[in-house]
């Protein structure tokens, strides 16, 4: 079987998927609210992510 991909859908306004980083940090954090707000205030924050998805590298992230 061969598939070709003709359609891709970009979804940046969280309509057909619902997503956001506490669902998976609420799991590593086991269900600890005040850590999962920490770590996304200080740690993983909405900045830092964008300069991921910008394109910069895991190793110049991890020294940020």
């Amino acid at each position: 079987m061969n598939c070709k991909i003709d359609t891709v859908i970009f979804d940046l306004g969280g309509v057909l998927v619902d997503w956001k980083p506490e669902y998976l940090y609420r799991k590593v954090f086991n269900g600890n609210e005040k850590k999962v707000r920490w770590f996304l205030d200080n740690v993983c924050t909405s900045a830092w992510n964008a300069e991921q998805d910008g394109g910069r590298t895991i190793e110049e992230a991890e020294n940020y």
